[in-house]
């Protein structure tokens, strides 16, 4: 966490983006582990419940 405090000299908004929320941390986990560019790993993030 504490290397989402570092800050760049290129435009933040243009990404890439580090979310601080646990939530979007566990989303991006478990979107890196599984293939969410073929439909069927869209299908299975779909049905990833995550508040």
């Amino acid at each position: 966490i504490k290397d989402l405090r570092l800050r760049c000299n290129v435009k933040p908004s243009r990404g890439p983006f580090h979310f601080r929320a646990p939530s979007k941390m566990f989303y991006k986990a478990v979107r890196g582990m599984v293939p969410h560019k073929t439909s069927r790993g869209a299908e299975a993030m779909e049905r990833l419940m995550v508040s």
